[in-house]
Order: C-alpha cells, then structure tokens, then sequence
C-alpha cells in the first residue's frame, strides 16, 4: 500500500495492522504524510512501531521540500521521539526494503 495515509485513502495505524495481517500487504509510511499533516504523532508512531511489513521513506523530492540529510535527521529524532527499538529502524529502513526487492 502506498501512502496508504493520503487525504484520498485515510486510512489510519488501526487499520492498517488488520489489512497487514495478510502476508501479502506491505505497507509504505512516508514522511511526506506526517510532514503535511496527514497523521497526528499517535498514528505516525503506531504505524511505526506496530505495522508488519513496513516500509519507511521520505517521498520528498521537490525543490521547496527537505534534502536528504534533513530527511534522515528529522527521521532520526522522530524514531528517537517515539522510542523506535534499533531492531524496528533496521527492519523498516533496510531489511523490509530489501525482502520486498527480492521478491
């Protein structure tokens, strides 16, 4: 699921770990979602920390957005914020990217 937060879907962290309890579901968390408002910090944190097959990314790339070494200090403190373990920044920034590419 991509952006599966966007004003379009709205789909919140609740929902998105019961649609992930199928095997087949990845689910992408962007930055962009959370910086434009589309989360409170209940949701961005929950789906974080709870949602299987999660993959983080910033889905920034306009000029007027954060850089990429914004984006990874801003992630940083976020995953801080929300005490993210080590084991679940790994998992959402490399292992998950890495399985789904494999497949």
């Amino acid at each position: 699921l991509n952006q599966p937060a966007n004003p379009l879907t709205g789909l919140q962290a609740k929902e998105l770990i019961e649609i992930a309890k199928h095997p087949f579901v990845w689910v992408e968390q962007t930055a962009l979602t959370y910086l434009l408002g589309y989360q409170d910090d209940d949701d961005f944190s929950l789906v974080l920390k709870e949602v299987p097959r999660l993959i983080y990314s910033s889905d920034l790339g306009q000029v007027s957005q954060m850089d990429i070494d914004q984006w990874l200090l801003s992630s940083a403190q976020w995953f801080s914020h929300f005490n993210l373990s080590t084991e679940r920044k790994v998992e959402i920034c490399l292992t998950n990217p890495l399985q789904l590419i494999k497949m």
